[in-house]
């Protein structure tokens, strides 16, 4: 380049640096005009690098991963300086882990497993170790003169011992302890101790508050100072202020001087916690439940210990007496409910037999005492004690007589003495006398029947007997022939079997009535045209033919059995050989 050059380029410069300003501008600073050169040259990137940032804070997919990065550490910065962030987030959380509890049961299982065999064991051990104190300490004082006074003390006042040993033990307890909103009264908290019986929080606290206004107005006292405690029968109220709150302890006992001390420390360690919650208290006593640890590190008790057993025990003589004495007693409680035992299953039994009826039992000392009703046909009942391993020579009974309709039967069969093969029975209040006997007898015994208690009519069944007699003459009579050399049925012998049929189901009915069984025999036979064997055969087909039609025809006999019988030609009749073809009968 030459100079020509250099100096035309230059001169555009010289020109403008010579050139005057325009009307109303003022030449630029330094820093203005390298603002102005920034914004040119990264104007455009700034914006790129804004609109990219905005972009990110619109996107959840791109913010999240961010935020996770940060999160933990901002939880912990924020969770160090107050309890705000626990407050919010508890109910979602208990609300997050009753949910999946009700989902997921399993999880949570899993989850408490390592927590909770070691809490439970603790606790099983825990609860051994009180009642192996308790039963120490009432063994303790079980042979001792101080325990037989005691022993006393609770039969009288229907407690038991080991409550009474507990009372007489106890140095102190802390029963109820009570947290309450200083300006409302309001009880914020509330705990008691196993088995102690606890009123309405709200009606204690109402009256603790209006005890100490009383007491206020009534002395003087100003309003800053409190009334440290309150006697009430066996206990005491202690009560703690704070500017928010007062703290209340219901102590049995002697109050030990370190539990005032103990009650500041737990009410300054709620205000630190939920001091904030008492100062905007509005009557939701729910974020104070946070609270009831501290609370319940207060149920203390404390019992005493005597030193020296061996003095207030008694003498081994005297252990020796009162062993004696409860061997003696179990052995006769051992006896005495045995013997109860079976008096009682002897009197059950009694109770159940006919004939007799109990209307007074009494086990004695020595003597069994019974009253009632006895029927003299029925058992004895000093025979019947030797079945219970009782002495019957013990028993004293007096019984007056009378006569049960349950023994109508028995008392029958002894009035009035039926003669052999006349049975007697007794059904719906009426006896049915069954058999032959002479007119003289039943004459008599159709006299004597109406007088006997529970019989109210005498029927004879003679005519059965008569008929069935008559009805077996008839069977034993019937002959039914056959064709000659063949086990067919001759003519019109056909309504011969439905004639003797018929007669076989009336002898069946009245075999019924009567209490029998029937066997009819039906014997089959021949003539002696034939050889022995082929008579026999043949007789015997001739039977079964017989019996199978009268089945046919009888359908099922209930009390008559049909059984058949072949004998050839035996008993042949010479010169009529047409009878000899035949089939009889004979009732067995």
């Amino acid at each position: 380049m030459n100079d020509s050059s250099i100096q035309s380029v230059s001169q555009p410069d010289e020109a403008q640096a010579k050139a005057p300003a325009f009307k109303g501008t003022e030449p630029a600073a330094p820093a203005e005009q390298l603002h102005e050169l920034q914004e040119l040259l990264f104007g455009v990137e700034r914006k790129r690098q804004i609109e990219r940032l905005q972009e990110d804070l619109n996107d959840p997919e791109k913010l999240t991963p961010k935020v996770s990065l940060v999160l933990p550490d901002a939880i912990s910065a924020r969770a160090t300086g107050d309890h705000q962030l626990t407050e919010a987030i508890t109910p979602y959380v208990v609300e997050s882990i009753k949910l999946s509890a009700r989902r997921h049961p399993e999880h949570i299982s899993e989850a408490i497993f390592p927590i909770i065999g070691p809490a439970i064991r603790r606790a099983i051990a825990q609860a051994f170790n009180n009642l192996t104190q308790t039963i120490n300490q009432t063994l303790q004082h079980s042979f001792s003169l101080r325990g037989l006074k005691w022993r006393m003390e609770a039969y009288a006042s229907g407690k038991s011992f080991a409550e009474v040993v507990l009372y007489h033990s106890l140095l102190y307890r802390v029963e109820q302890v009570f947290l309450i909103h200083r300006k409302t009264g309001l009880v914020l908290l509330h705990v008691a101790g196993e088995s102690v019986q606890t009123q309405d929080a709200d009606v204690v606290s109402g009256m603790l508050t209006a005890i100490q206004d009383f007491i206020q107005d009534s002395f003087g006292e100003s309003d800053g100072e409190p009334v440290g405690s309150l006697q009430i029968g066996a206990r005491t109220v202690l009560t703690e202020l704070s500017p928010q709150a007062v703290l209340a302890c219901v102590v049995r006992g002697t109050v030990p001087a370190e539990l005032r001390e103990e009650m500041q420390e737990a009410l300054e360690s709620i205000h630190r916690d939920r001091g904030k919650k008492l100062l905007s208290f509005e009557g939701d006593a729910a974020p104070f439940e946070i609270c009831r640890p501290i609370l319940e590190s207060l149920l203390q008790s404390q019992y005493q210990s005597f030193a020296d057993p061996a003095q207030t025990q008694l003498p081994k003589s005297a252990l020796a007496v009162i062993g004696v004495l409860l061997l003696a007693l179990c052995t006769w409680g051992f006896f005495s409910i045995r013997d109860r035992l079976r008096w009682n299953n002897y009197l059950a039994k009694l109770s159940n037999s006919p004939g007799i009826v109990v209307t007074e039992a009494e086990r004695g000392w020595r003597k069994y005492h019974l009253v009632g009703l006895r029927d003299p046909l029925t058992i004895d009942p000093a025979q019947l004690m030797g079945d219970f391993n009782l002495d019957a020579t013990k028993l004293n009974a007096h019984w007056e007589e009378y006569q049960s309709a349950k023994l109508a039967e028995a008392r029958a069969k002894k009035l009035l003495n039926p003669p052999s093969g006349v049975t007697l029975n007794v059904r719906d209040d009426i006896l049915y006398v069954t058999g032959s006997a002479s007119q003289q007898w039943l004459a008599e015994a159709s006299r004597l029947a109406l007088f006997i208690p529970g019989i109210t009519q005498f029927r004879l069944h003679e005519s059965d007997f008569e008929k069935a007699s008559a009805l077996k003459k008839e069977i034993e009579s019937e002959r039914i022939l056959f064709f000659e050399a063949a086990p067919s049925l001759a003519s019109s012998q056909e309504v011969n079997l439905a004639l003797m049929a018929g007669k076989i189901r009336q002898l069946d009915e009245i075999a019924g009535r009567t209490g029998q069984q029937i066997r009819l025999k039906i014997i089959g036979q021949t003539d002696s045209s034939g050889t022995k064997e082929a008579n026999l055969a043949l007789s015997k087909a001739r039977a079964n033919q017989v019996k199978a039609q009268l089945e046919l025809r009888t359908s099922q006999l209930k009390n008559t059995k049909l059984i058949t019988e072949g004998i050839g030609d035996q008993h042949s009749l010479s010169g009529k050989p047409e009878e000899n073809r035949r089939v009889s009968f004979k009732i067995e």
